[in-house]
């Protein structure tokens, strides 16, 4: 089917020929088109200039993409390729659990779109009862509690410097940053487009996002219960910091606080899924310190492969060489949910998976266990498990097993359902006679080992096949 071109307003064309011919891309490779993958040969001649440039003017921190492609930017705002609405790239637009704040406190109308900029200038320089409201607003949503000195616009800068820092999620820019697939860095549909032009961030995907990340941690090994116990910790609470994994769950490592770090949610963003060398080199050593393996057993074979590069000394420097390994572990957990859904599908699947959830929420009697853990951020050994003591099984605690068991079973239709992921694997001839030969295995429900076992087998033959290729 021929794939329809996606229509540009002119206001996007114009600012794209500016843009292209101004002097603060000099050198940036067009290559034929504004869009391109950044895992193409011309995303990574972007990646080369860009690179360069941010070690010219000194760019550091999490984001330094975005933040040089802001820097650079000529004029701090873009037109939406869809309706060709100017928005500006600074986080200034309210997000929605802000804006019904607003709404609230101030009585404006929900329908138009302030910025928190305009929200000063059109009410509150006239009506200072609405000034005082505003301000006390701003000063409870801060995390900078020493704000009693500051004006009302001072405020305003401390809650948009807050926000691009992701310590508060309060506001948001006109479009987000997507560099290197876009040549200016940033996404072509702005806010008043994106929910309803990109798939992937339609109303409905977004709300399956959060379901993705619980049914992985019902699929990853790991102390699920001491982990979850670490995300809810205090030292979380209002602090615009998370515990984030170290090896991502996404890609199959484990849900378990050994492996855990802390960041910001700004830089917990901009990782997402990518693999961190520095975090790497933490796994191992955490793994040899604790007898443990960061990795599912749906992923192992390739997690050892990428210890033996670090390990042999080679330590992964090149980039690309971290991104092929971040895309060989997709493609198999693409596989592995695609083989889930197979067997959920047959005569007695959805039997055995529950049966298999049940054995993972069990392991080890984890559950049985409240955890002491240490949540000094600045310790070594974070999230390390320093006392377990038997917990009061109580009617709640007695519903948690059904509830991992029905979350990890709405994720595989939830993935699967998925029309616009960019890995799409299929299995080749020898894996699916497996699957095929595992599926008959279905029809016998009193050997769910054995099924296990033969599940087991498919994934090692799917992760040799993957590592050589």
């Amino acid at each position: 089917m021929t794939r329809l071109k996606k229509y540009s307003s002119p206001e996007f064309i114009d600012y794209q020929r500016t843009i292209i011919e101004h002097p603060n891309y000099i050198g940036l490779d067009y290559a034929g088109s504004w869009v391109k993958a950044g895992k193409s040969s011309a995303g990574k001649i972007r990646k080369k200039w860009a690179d360069k440039k941010i070690n010219d003017l000194n760019i550091v921190g999490s984001g330094v993409y975005a933040k040089l492609m802001y820097k650079i930017h000529p004029f701090k705002e873009k037109p939406c390729q869809i309706c060709g609405l100017k928005m500006s790239l600074d986080y200034i637009y309210p997000n929605k659990k802000f804006s019904d704040k607003l709404i609230n406190v101030l009585n404006i109308n929900k329908d138009e779109d302030y910025t928190i900029k305009s929200i000063y200038d059109i009410f509150i320089d006239i009506n200072p009862e609405l000034n005082k409201k505003l301000t006390s607003l701003i000063r409870a949503t801060l995390k900078n509690k020493d704000t009693e000195d500051l004006d009302t616009p001072e405020l305003i800068k401390n809650l948009i410097e807050e926000s691009r820092l992701g310590l508060i999620k309060s506001l948001g820019p006109g479009a987000m940053s997507n560099f290197p697939d876009r040549f200016d860095g940033f996404h072509s549909y702005n806010r008043c487009c994106r929910s309803t032009e990109d798939g992937g961030r339609s109303v409905d995907n977004l709300k399956s996002y959060s379901k993705d990340r619980r049914a992985y941690e019902a699929w990853s090994d790991g102390n699920h219960r001491a982990a979850n116990q670490l995300m809810g910790d205090k030292i979380f609470l209002k602090t615009g910091l998370s515990a984030d994994h170290l090896g991502p769950i996404s890609l199959g490592f484990i849900h378990d606080p050994r492996f855990m770090k802390v960041m910001t949610s700004g830089e917990n963003s901009a990782k997402r899924d990518r693999l961190i060398l520095s975090d790497l080199i933490k796994i191992i050593n955490i793994e040899e310190k604790e007898n443990i393996n960061a990795s599912s057993w749906f992923c192992r074979l390739i997690w050892e492969e990428i210890k033996k590069e670090i390990i042999r000394g080679h330590y992964i420097l090149n980039h690309e060489v971290l991104n092929d390994y971040q895309i060989k572990l997709k493609r198999n957990k693409d596989l592995f949910f695609k083989i889930l859904a197979n067997i959920a599908s047959n005569k007695n699947g959805v039997e055995f998976l529950t049966w298999y959830l049940g054995q993972r929420y069990k392991f080890q009697d984890n559950y049985l266990y409240n955890y002491k853990l240490e949540t000094d951020i600045s310790s070594e050994n974070f999230g390390s498990i320093k006392l377990k003591t038997h917990r009061n099984i109580t009617a709640r605690a007695n519903g948690e097993e059904s509830r991992a068991v029905r979350i990890g079973l709405e994720s595989i239709n939830d993935y699967v359902s998925k029309e616009n992921r960019k890995i799409n694997e299929e299995l080749n001839e020898v894996e699916r006679k497996k699957l095929d030969d595992l599926v008959y295995n279905l029809s016998f429900p009193d050997d769910f080992e054995k099924i296990l076992a033969g599940l087991k087998v498919l994934m090692t033959v799917i992760q040799i096949r993957i590592l050589g290729t």
